[in-house]
């Protein structure tokens, strides 16, 4: 295993973790449920693919047949299509709005406001 190989290992293994982190955790976009499950199946998607991979890079030592092998990477494949494809629906959908700190507080503070006045009007019997 040469020394690009483990950089492309451990990008492929970092990448999609920190997307589906992002989607799930991002401050100022609020994504949608649909793109927050399509984020987790492109995770384990990649990380399936990545360990194949894995596996792929050492088939003589595990004595793999050419068979199993060739079977082996078209699972690979198909599961960095997967997520190749979950990927690029969720960049392109852009499935999030945006939320601004101040807004929040603003609609926040509107909340409360509304709140503490109908509290009000229920005291004073009205």
């Amino acid at each position: 295993m040469t020394s690009q190989d483990v950089v492309l290992l451990a990008v492929g293994v970092i990448f999609p973790i920190i997307f589906a982190a992002l989607v799930f955790f991002h401050r100022s976009r609020v994504y949608a449920t649909w793109a927050k499950v399509a984020s987790i199946i492109f995770c384990i998607a990649c990380l399936g693919g990545e360990s194949l991979q894995l596996l792929l890079l050492r088939w003589r030592s595990i004595h793999l047949t050419p068979q199993k092998y060739y079977d082996l990477v078209g699972v690979r494949d198909l599961l960095f299509g997967l997520g190749l494809g979950f990927m690029v629906s969720i960049l392109l959908a852009r499935p999030y709005e945006k939320t601004n700190g101040a807004r929040q507080k603003d609609s926040n503070l509107k909340e409360r406001v509304a709140q503490s006045s109908s509290e009000l009007g229920e005291k004073n019997g009205v």
